[in-house]
């Protein structure tokens, strides 16, 4: 008897088996939980459970078009990272400058919350992309977000999705973007420069894919939103060549990739040692000096940084700082350590300084770079 019995098995179709089963436990039952048959090549079944049907291939080979490239990246990032900073995941671990007294206490640049730097990015969008470009590539999300007919492109979502999740986490945590004010004024305004401290507004540069493919989602509905998308995308860039006003950031004007003079000096120069440098303040410099990154004690090198603020002898042979030291931090910390009278000026410019070390480093540094 079903209703003496706790345990019970049937065997048979589940309709059958559901239909057995009513005259003992009729409305007493708030909910029954049946894995349905899947893969049967039904066509006439209440939902499409053939995974060999075309739209399904379809869907699928455009998530791995997307999904492939997406994910390689982050891994090849992530590789580099750990090459460089032995820290696959160094951008979460790191802001700041690690004061030279204080280990543990992390000098730290205004962070922004969550929502400044959603702010933020977004601006840094609009002035790299162009205004014209964020509208059409927003109002094509919109419009293929609610638009029945486009519901199959609904999971290319996630890809700009994460993309600006992952930017906004960044900015919070150990990144800074500057940038011009953002105002009608410097929109109009085509003389802007691109000075030297705003950093990381390329950033900006990420979602333009994705705002053109959203664009091109919505155009190829009507021929008339077509051509309205066509010509103002023209007008964007005759207006970024020609025209007297900017709706976009001139980075054509203000990119220069000039050798700096102490990376000439450094190339002619260096006779080996480590080389105690801020890869914040001196990135560019770092890599026009073509030296292995192992040669350098910089940020990412973590223990053997905090030691070098704290004792700038113990492993470098030069120092490379600003010369400007009220802008630069690390130059303040090092210049005050105890030992920091071991070292020579060698090279001076506008910019940098360069000193080099009198006597051996305390640690032996061949070991290190075994």
């Amino acid at each position: 008897n079903c209703l003496k019995s706790k345990n019970l098995l049937i065997h048979g179709d589940n309709l059958e088996g559901l239909k057995a089963l009513m005259p003992y436990y009729k409305n007493q039952i708030k909910c029954i939980y049946i894995d349905p048959p899947y893969n049967t090549g039904n066509e006439n079944w209440v939902y499409n459970d053939n995974v060999n049907s075309p739209k399904i291939k379809k869907m699928e080979g455009i998530l791995i078009l997307y999904g492939v490239p997406a994910s390689l990246g982050i891994f090849l990032w992530s590789i580099y990272l750990w090459a460089i900073f032995g820290d696959p995941i160094y951008w979460l671990h790191y802001y700041g400058i690690i004061a030279a007294e204080a280990p543990q206490q992390v000098v730290e640049a205004a962070k922004p919350n969550y929502l400044n730097a959603a702010t933020i990015y977004s601006h840094s969008v609009i002035y790299m992309c162009g205004l014209i470009t964020v509208v059409l590539g927003v109002l094509g999300f919109i419009y293929t977000l609610i638009s029945k007919n486009d519901r199959k492109y609904s999971y290319l979502f996630f890809l700009p999705l994460f993309l600006l999740l992952f930017m906004i986490g960044t900015l919070s945590k150990n990144t800074i973007i500057d940038q011009p004010a953002f105002n009608i004024m410097n929109f109009f305004n085509r003389d802007i420069e691109f000075a030297p401290e705003y950093n990381n507004i390329r950033y900006g540069l990420t979602l333009l894919p994705f705002l053109a493919l959203f664009a091109f989602i919505t155009a190829k509905r009507n021929k008339i939103i077509m051509y309205g998308i066509i010509l103002l995308s023209l007008f964007q860039v005759i207006n970024y060549a020609y025209l007297p006003i900017s709706l976009t950031f001139q980075l054509r004007k203000n990119v220069d990739y000039k050798i700096f003079p102490v990376s000439t000096w450094m190339r002619e120069n260096y006779d080996g040692g480590l080389i105690l440098v801020s890869a914040a303040e001196h990135d560019t410099e770092m890599a026009q000096f073509n030296l292995p990154y192992k040669t350098y004690i910089h940020e990412g090198t973590q223990i053997y940084w905090k030691d070098s603020l704290h004792t700038s002898s113990k492993y470098a042979t030069w120092i490379v700082m600003l010369k400007d030291h009220s802008r630069s931090r690390p130059a303040k910390q090092i210049i005050s350590t105890w030992d920091f009278n071991k070292f020579k000026l060698v090279y001076s410019d506008e910019r940098n300084l360069v000193y080099k070390l009198t006597t051996p480093p305390i640690v032996d540094v061949n070991k290190l770079q075994e």
